[in-house]
């Protein structure tokens, strides 16, 4: 955008991603509709800039955009989203000179997918209604014009994006190819938390290979068991008859210090513990493989409790 926007200050004409008004007044409507349309349309042409200042040459006007600069850029969005139905927020007013003249530019980012104009963009001249856009219409820009758009800017809009997707594709798939024979391939979250658990997809947050590796895990799928849910877990595997509640939970935790057991519990700052299924198997498995399991850890409970009490007598 740097480029653009130095490329904006000497132009000598306006094009796909550059346009020009020589004069804007923020108490008309009829100036709002017909700016709104620029702003849609160069966004969905990829994006680019509007010089309010300058006039078809590119030569400053003499207009004051002091009004413009200090306008609130969320009344902005507001007017924007009156017309599109959502909110529009991919832009930005800065402040330029050009041969000593403050020039307001707009900066605007391109969007993905065609945004359609859901309101008309109507106001009154002489008492007669006109029309900037229609209901239901698409606009983009056509060479230094922003005017509804046709079959072809609709396919070339969705080819540039799915470019944009083959390309960031390519990419991962050349790392994966050059990656080394042992390495592993992840898939980590958007939004993930830091974990020591064996568990988690391991990721460095930088290029140096001595770097510490940091792990990422969502907890609700790797410990998805809070206290009841792991009960009704643990005695569907083990034989009828035997008994495991509440207080074979609490004992197994004290005896068996399980809080240094991250891959079998996770504890959030606002909420109950959550257990894993690693730490269902662990329990089970210890049972198969002592039938007192349950009773030496209530012992050994009891034994940690009394050894509390005592010393706090």
């Amino acid at each position: 955008m740097d480029k653009l926007i130095e490329k904006s200050l000497t132009a000598n004409r306006e094009t796909k991603f550059i346009e020009f008004k020589s004069e804007f007044d923020i108490t008309s409507k009829q100036d709002w509709c017909e700016v709104i349309k620029d702003i849609i349309s160069i966004s969905n042409s990829g994006g680019g800039i509007i010089a309010f200042g300058l006039n078809d040459t590119g030569e400053p006007t003499g207009y004051d955009a002091t009004a413009l600069l200090n306008y609130d850029s969320a009344d902005i969005t507001n007017k924007i989203s009156r017309y599109i139905g959502m909110q529009f927020s991919e832009f930005n007013i800065i402040e330029k000179q050009k041969n000593g003249n403050n020039i307001a530019l707009m900066t605007i980012e391109g969007n993905a997918i065609p945004i359609v104009f859901k309101k008309p963009g109507t106001y009154s001249v002489d008492n007669k209604q006109q029309t900037s856009f229609k209901e239901g219409s698409v606009y983009f820009r056509h060479g230094a014009k922003s005017s509804p758009g046709n079959t072809d800017d609709i396919r070339r809009s969705f080819q540039k994006e799915l470019d944009k997707v083959r390309k960031s594709w390519l990419s991962d798939v050349g790392k994966i190819v050059k990656a080394p024979s042992e390495s592993k391939v992840v898939v980590v979250p958007k939004l993930a938390h830091r974990s020591a658990s064996d568990a988690a997809a391991l990721v460095r947050l930088t290029t140096d290979p001595s770097a510490p590796i940091y792990g990422t895990i969502d907890y609700d799928l790797s410990h998805p068991y809070r206290q009841k849910e792991l009960i009704v877990k643990i005695k569907e595997r083990l034989p009828d008859g035997v008994i495991f509640n509440s207080y074979d939970v609490l004992s197994l935790w004290y005896a068996h210090d399980i809080t240094e057991h991250p891959e079998f519990h996770h504890t959030p700052n606002y909420g109950v513990t959550q257990y894993s299924d690693a730490y269902v198997d662990w329990i089970v498995n210890s049972y198969t493989n002592n039938k007192d399991f349950f009773l030496e850890a209530r012992a050994r409970y009891y034994k940690i409790k009394s050894l509390k009490s005592g010393l706090k007598s």
